[in-house]
C-alpha cells in the first residue's frame, strides 16, 4: 500500500510517509482495496474522527479527489502505473507492511478451461515473486 499525494502537497518532499503524516489531511480510500491491518491502524490513529477517513467509489474518483487537493489517498502499489497524467505522485507508507490479498473462489463442480488457465497463470506469477 502506498500514499497518493497531490503535486502541491507539503508531504511530497518526504521519501516515505507514516500514517500520522497522512492523518494531517483527509485520507481517501477505495473500500474495494481494503486492507485489514491498515484499516485498523488508521482507525486507531484517527481517534474516531469522522472526517479523517473518507471512502470513494472508485480508484479514478480517488485520483481525481487527490489531484483536486481534497485529501491524500491510500491505494495498492500496483496502481502506480495509473497515476501518470493525474498530477499526483505516490510515496511508500513507512510504518508497517500492509498487503492486499485477492481471493478467487471457484465452484468445484464446474470446471472451466479459461478459469484453469487463469489459475495456472496466477500460480506462475506468484512463484516468481
Amino acid at each position: 500500500m502506498v500514499a497518493v499525494l497531490p503535486a502541491e502537497s507539503p508531504l511530497i518532499v518526504q521519501a516515505d510517509l507514516s500514517l500520522d503524516d497522512l492523518l494531517q489531511f483527509s485520507v481517501l480510500r477505495w473500500p474495494a482495496e481494503a486492507c485489514d491491518g491498515l484499516e485498523e491502524r488508521l482507525s486507531a490513529l484517527s481517534g474516531g474522527r469522522r472526517d479523517a477517513i473518507q471512502d470513494v467509489t472508485s480508484f479514478d474518483m480517488l485520483a481525481l479527489q487527490v489531484a483536486a487537493g481534497y485529501g491524500v489517498g491510500v491505494t495498492a502499489e500496483s496502481r502506480s502505473d495509473r497515476l501518470a497524467g493525474w498530477g499526483i505522485t505516490m510515496r511508500p507508507i513507512s510504518d508497517g507492511f500492509y498487503e492486499l490479498v485477492t481471493s478467487l473462489v471457484l465452484a468445484a463442480s464446474r470446471s472451466s478451461p479459461v478459469a484453469e488457465q487463469f489459475v495456472q497463470r496466477m500460480r506462475r506469477i506468484a512463484a516468481n515473486h
